[in-house]
Protein backbone atom coordinates (compact mmCIF):
# COMPACT_ATOMS: atom_id res chain seq x y z
CA UNK A 1 0.00 0.00 0.00
CA UNK A 2 1.12 3.91 -0.91
CA UNK A 3 1.23 6.42 1.37
CA UNK A 4 -1.31 7.99 -0.81
CA UNK A 5 -3.55 5.17 0.42
CA UNK A 6 -2.25 4.65 3.80
CA UNK A 7 -3.28 8.48 4.75
CA UNK A 8 -6.99 7.99 5.26
CA UNK A 9 -6.16 5.01 7.87
CA UNK A 10 -3.72 7.17 9.79
CA UNK A 11 -6.47 9.84 10.20
CA UNK A 12 -8.55 7.44 11.12
CA UNK A 13 -7.11 5.77 13.80
CA UNK A 14 -5.82 9.54 15.19
CA UNK A 15 -9.57 10.29 15.38
CA UNK A 16 -10.83 6.85 16.45
CA UNK A 17 -8.47 6.64 19.55
CA UNK A 18 -6.45 3.85 18.45
CA UNK A 19 -2.95 5.33 17.35
CA UNK A 20 0.11 3.16 17.54
CA UNK A 21 -2.35 0.74 19.36
CA UNK A 22 -2.75 2.65 21.93
CA UNK A 23 -6.29 4.54 23.54
CA UNK A 24 -6.33 8.24 23.64
CA UNK A 25 -6.46 7.82 27.93
CA UNK A 26 -3.28 5.81 27.53
CA UNK A 27 -1.42 8.19 24.68
CA UNK A 28 -1.80 11.27 26.85
CA UNK A 29 -0.88 9.89 29.90
CA UNK A 30 2.00 8.60 28.65
CA UNK A 31 2.84 12.01 27.18
CA UNK A 32 1.77 13.63 30.29
CA UNK A 33 4.61 11.65 32.21
CA UNK A 34 7.14 12.40 29.12
CA UNK A 35 6.69 15.42 29.88
CA UNK A 36 6.89 15.84 33.72
CA UNK A 37 10.05 13.23 32.61
CA UNK A 38 11.71 15.50 30.93
CA UNK A 39 11.11 18.87 33.05
CA UNK A 40 12.76 17.33 36.12
CA UNK A 41 15.93 16.51 34.39
CA UNK A 42 15.68 19.96 33.19
CA UNK A 43 15.49 21.34 37.05
CA UNK A 44 18.08 19.27 37.76
CA UNK A 45 20.45 20.01 35.13
CA UNK A 46 19.96 23.91 35.98
CA UNK A 47 19.97 23.30 40.11
CA UNK A 48 23.49 21.50 39.70
CA UNK A 49 24.63 23.22 36.74
CA UNK A 50 28.70 24.40 37.54
CA UNK A 51 29.08 21.38 39.99
CA UNK A 52 29.95 18.08 40.16
CA UNK A 53 26.55 16.86 40.37
CA UNK A 54 26.60 18.08 37.26
CA UNK A 55 29.97 15.95 35.91
CA UNK A 56 28.08 13.11 37.28
CA UNK A 57 24.96 13.46 35.34
CA UNK A 58 26.72 14.51 31.69
CA UNK A 59 28.88 10.96 33.10
CA UNK A 60 25.29 9.28 33.19
CA UNK A 61 24.04 10.75 30.08
CA UNK A 62 26.62 9.53 27.79
CA UNK A 63 26.58 6.21 29.41
CA UNK A 64 22.75 5.74 28.62
CA UNK A 65 23.68 6.86 25.29
CA UNK A 66 26.28 4.47 24.95
CA UNK A 67 24.12 1.50 26.36
CA UNK A 68 21.39 2.80 23.97
CA UNK A 69 23.80 2.20 20.84
CA UNK A 70 24.74 -1.62 22.26
CA UNK A 71 20.95 -2.34 22.11
CA UNK A 72 20.35 -1.25 19.01
CA UNK A 73 23.40 -2.47 16.99
CA UNK A 74 22.68 -5.76 19.61
CA UNK A 75 25.61 -5.82 20.51
CA UNK A 76 25.28 -8.80 23.05
CA UNK A 77 28.22 -9.33 25.02
CA UNK A 78 28.44 -5.47 25.34
CA UNK A 79 24.94 -5.77 26.65
CA UNK A 80 25.89 -8.55 28.70
CA UNK A 81 28.99 -7.01 30.57
CA UNK A 82 26.86 -4.18 31.08
CA UNK A 83 23.64 -5.79 32.80
CA UNK A 84 26.78 -7.69 34.39
CA UNK A 85 28.39 -4.88 36.03
CA UNK A 86 25.48 -2.32 36.43
CA UNK A 87 24.87 -3.04 40.51
CA UNK A 88 28.86 -2.36 40.67
CA UNK A 89 28.99 0.73 38.92
CA UNK A 90 25.56 2.13 40.40
CA UNK A 91 27.44 1.72 43.91
CA UNK A 92 30.73 2.99 42.66
CA UNK A 93 29.20 6.31 41.46
CA UNK A 94 27.22 6.54 44.95
CA UNK A 95 30.70 5.93 46.74
CA UNK A 96 32.81 8.29 44.69
CA UNK A 97 30.17 11.33 45.07
CA UNK A 98 28.80 10.64 48.10
CA UNK A 99 29.43 14.61 49.50
CA UNK A 100 27.80 16.09 46.23
CA UNK A 101 24.77 13.33 46.52
CA UNK A 102 24.36 14.33 49.97
CA UNK A 103 24.32 18.25 49.58
CA UNK A 104 21.78 17.59 46.59
CA UNK A 105 18.70 15.45 48.62
CA UNK A 106 19.97 17.68 51.81
CA UNK A 107 18.92 20.63 49.49
CA UNK A 108 15.61 19.05 48.02
CA UNK A 109 14.41 18.13 51.46
CA UNK A 110 14.82 21.45 52.77
CA UNK A 111 13.17 23.59 49.70
CA UNK A 112 10.62 21.20 49.57
CA UNK A 113 7.92 21.24 46.60
CA UNK A 114 9.33 24.69 45.85
CA UNK A 115 12.75 23.37 44.69
CA UNK A 116 10.56 21.52 41.87
CA UNK A 117 9.94 24.95 40.01
CA UNK A 118 12.11 27.30 37.61
CA UNK A 119 10.23 30.24 38.61
CA UNK A 120 12.73 30.89 41.61
CA UNK A 121 15.42 31.21 38.72
CA UNK A 122 13.20 33.16 36.88
CA UNK A 123 12.86 35.67 39.84
CA UNK A 124 16.54 35.48 40.45
CA UNK A 125 17.55 36.83 37.43
CA UNK A 126 15.38 39.70 36.69
CA UNK A 127 14.61 41.05 40.28
CA UNK A 128 17.14 43.17 39.59
CA UNK A 129 16.57 45.05 36.26
CA UNK A 130 14.88 47.96 37.40
CA UNK A 131 18.01 48.97 39.12
CA UNK A 132 20.73 51.14 37.81
CA UNK A 133 23.87 48.43 36.12
CA UNK A 134 27.04 49.22 38.26
CA UNK A 135 30.23 48.75 37.07
CA UNK A 136 33.27 46.12 38.16
CA UNK A 137 35.29 48.64 39.10
CA UNK A 138 32.82 50.35 41.58
CA UNK A 139 32.23 47.14 43.02
CA UNK A 140 36.03 45.70 43.19
CA UNK A 141 36.47 49.40 45.64
CA UNK A 142 33.85 48.59 47.76
CA UNK A 143 35.17 45.23 48.19
CA UNK A 144 39.00 46.40 48.42
CA UNK A 145 38.32 49.23 50.62
CA UNK A 146 36.97 46.52 53.40
CA UNK A 147 39.51 43.60 52.65
CA UNK A 148 42.48 46.40 53.45
CA UNK A 149 40.76 47.06 56.77
CA UNK A 150 40.46 43.63 57.68
CA UNK A 151 43.55 42.73 56.33
CA UNK A 152 45.15 45.85 58.64
CA UNK A 153 42.81 44.49 61.50
CA UNK A 154 43.23 40.55 60.65
CA UNK A 155 40.00 40.38 60.94
CA UNK A 156 39.09 36.61 58.93
CA UNK A 157 37.17 37.21 56.13
CA UNK A 158 35.71 34.67 53.20
CA UNK A 159 34.01 36.86 50.41
CA UNK A 160 32.65 34.20 46.86
CA UNK A 161 31.73 35.41 44.09
CA UNK A 162 29.41 33.20 41.98
CA UNK A 163 26.96 33.83 39.18
CA UNK A 164 25.74 30.09 38.68
CA UNK A 165 22.77 28.46 39.53
CA UNK A 166 25.15 26.23 41.58
CA UNK A 167 24.77 28.30 44.73
CA UNK A 168 21.15 26.83 45.30
CA UNK A 169 23.65 23.90 46.57
CA UNK A 170 24.46 25.39 49.88
CA UNK A 171 22.69 28.63 50.24
CA UNK A 172 20.39 27.48 52.51
CA UNK A 173 23.32 26.64 55.07
CA UNK A 174 23.35 30.67 55.27
CA UNK A 175 20.91 34.29 56.01
CA UNK A 176 19.79 35.57 52.55
CA UNK A 177 20.34 39.16 52.42
CA UNK A 178 19.71 40.16 48.46
CA UNK A 179 21.57 43.69 49.41
CA UNK A 180 23.88 46.28 47.38
CA UNK A 181 27.27 45.78 47.89
CA UNK A 182 29.25 48.45 50.61
CA UNK A 183 32.30 48.32 52.47
CA UNK A 184 30.16 49.68 55.86
CA UNK A 185 27.83 46.24 55.12
CA UNK A 186 30.92 44.00 54.55
CA UNK A 187 32.56 45.45 57.70
CA UNK A 188 30.04 44.67 59.73
CA UNK A 189 29.25 41.07 58.46
CA UNK A 190 32.54 40.27 59.34
CA UNK A 191 32.70 42.28 62.53
CA UNK A 192 33.81 39.42 65.38
CA UNK A 193 30.43 39.60 67.12
CA UNK A 194 28.11 39.83 64.36
CA UNK A 195 25.98 36.75 63.93
CA UNK A 196 26.68 36.35 60.80
CA UNK A 197 30.42 36.71 61.02
CA UNK A 198 30.92 32.58 60.89
CA UNK A 199 30.87 31.75 57.34
CA UNK A 200 31.14 33.23 53.46
CA UNK A 201 29.66 36.11 52.71
CA UNK A 202 28.14 34.94 48.96
CA UNK A 203 28.30 37.80 46.45
CA UNK A 204 26.13 37.43 43.03
CA UNK A 205 25.43 39.72 40.50
CA UNK A 206 27.21 42.33 41.38
CA UNK A 207 24.81 42.46 44.83
CA UNK A 208 25.73 40.27 48.21
CA UNK A 209 22.98 37.60 47.78
CA UNK A 210 24.01 35.55 51.48
CA UNK A 211 26.16 35.91 54.47
CA UNK A 212 26.96 33.32 56.91
CA UNK A 213 26.84 30.50 54.32
CA UNK A 214 28.32 27.90 55.22
CA UNK A 215 30.47 26.07 52.62
CA UNK A 216 32.07 22.35 52.02
CA UNK A 217 35.31 21.76 53.38
CA UNK A 218 38.12 20.48 50.95
CA UNK A 219 38.78 16.55 50.93
CA UNK A 220 42.17 17.13 49.33
CA UNK A 221 44.04 14.36 51.18
CA UNK A 222 47.18 16.27 49.36
CA UNK A 223 46.61 19.08 51.68
CA UNK A 224 49.07 20.30 54.48
CA UNK A 225 46.30 20.73 57.41
CA UNK A 226 49.04 23.10 59.30
CA UNK A 227 49.30 25.18 56.31
CA UNK A 228 45.70 26.68 55.82
CA UNK A 229 42.39 27.38 58.45
CA UNK A 230 39.18 26.84 57.80
CA UNK A 231 38.12 29.40 55.91
CA UNK A 232 41.19 28.83 53.11
CA UNK A 233 39.97 25.01 53.29
CA UNK A 234 36.47 26.36 52.94
CA UNK A 235 37.44 28.06 50.05
CA UNK A 236 39.17 25.65 48.19
CA UNK A 237 36.42 22.90 48.93
CA UNK A 238 33.79 25.18 47.08
CA UNK A 239 36.07 25.96 44.57
CA UNK A 240 36.67 22.30 43.73
CA UNK A 241 32.72 21.92 43.87
CA UNK A 242 31.93 24.67 41.57
CA UNK A 243 34.61 25.45 39.10
CA UNK A 244 32.77 28.89 37.96
CA UNK A 245 33.25 30.64 41.39
CA UNK A 246 36.30 32.91 42.86
CA UNK A 247 36.62 33.36 46.36
CA UNK A 248 38.87 36.00 48.60
CA UNK A 249 39.87 34.79 51.86
CA UNK A 250 41.48 36.88 54.47
CA UNK A 251 43.50 35.27 57.34
CA UNK A 252 42.26 36.25 60.91
CA UNK A 253 45.94 34.58 61.80
CA UNK A 254 48.49 37.04 59.16
CA UNK A 255 46.02 39.43 57.90
CA UNK A 256 47.48 37.80 54.53
CA UNK A 257 45.07 37.86 51.47
CA UNK A 258 44.50 34.88 49.08
CA UNK A 259 42.48 33.99 45.84
CA UNK A 260 41.06 30.79 45.59
CA UNK A 261 39.67 29.15 42.16
CA UNK A 262 39.64 25.90 40.74
CA UNK A 263 40.90 23.91 43.76
CA UNK A 264 44.33 26.07 44.03
CA UNK A 265 45.26 29.23 46.33
CA UNK A 266 47.26 31.97 45.36
CA UNK A 267 48.47 34.41 47.84
CA UNK A 268 48.27 38.29 47.14
CA UNK A 269 50.99 40.66 48.49
CA UNK A 270 49.41 44.12 48.32
CA UNK A 271 46.11 46.11 47.36
CA UNK A 272 47.53 47.06 44.53
CA UNK A 273 48.00 43.58 42.96
CA UNK A 274 44.71 42.62 43.99
CA UNK A 275 42.51 45.45 42.29
CA UNK A 276 43.16 44.69 39.02
CA UNK A 277 43.18 41.06 39.84
CA UNK A 278 40.44 41.12 41.13
CA UNK A 279 38.53 43.05 38.02
CA UNK A 280 39.92 40.54 35.48
CA UNK A 281 38.24 37.85 37.42
CA UNK A 282 35.17 38.99 37.86
CA UNK A 283 34.80 40.32 34.38
CA UNK A 284 35.26 36.32 33.38
CA UNK A 285 32.92 35.28 35.75
CA UNK A 286 30.48 37.62 33.86
CA UNK A 287 31.13 36.70 30.78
Amino acid sequence: MNPEENAPNILFNIFSGNLFGLSWPIAVISVFQLIIIGYLILVIYWRTKGTQVQKLINGILFLILIIGLFYLFKLRIFTFLFELFLPAIVVSLVVLFTPEVRRFLSNLGQDGLTWLFLLTWVKDTTSNNNEEPRSIKDLVKEIIDAVEIFSGNKTGALIVFDNTWSDRLYINSGRKLDAVVSTELLLNIFYPKSPLHDGAVLIRNKRIHAASVILPITENPKLNPWQYGTRHRAALGISETNPNCICLIVSEETGGISIAENGKISKISSMEELSPILEVKLLTLEA
